[in-house]
């Protein structure tokens, strides 16, 4: 199967839902995107997901107001 075209992340891209990290990759620059592309070809050639991604650090952020 080939790689995602440039095309393929950018439209994958603008589907993302607008939670904080997703913002900010959706306002990247063309460079920035470039490089998601360059990650995901990466990853797609390796066949299996980066080790490290097996973890993750979940940071709370508090608002004011009510829960």
């Amino acid at each position: 199967m080939p790689e995602p075209r440039a095309f393929d992340v950018e439209i994958a891209i603008e589907k993302l839902n607008d939670t904080n990290h997703q913002v900010l990759i959706k306002a990247g620059s063309r460079n920035n995107r470039s490089e998601i592309r360059t990650l995901i070809n990466s990853i797609w050639n390796q066949v299996e997901l980066p080790k490290d991604w097996n973890e993750s650090i979940s940071v709370p952020i508090y608002k004011k107001g009510r829960l």
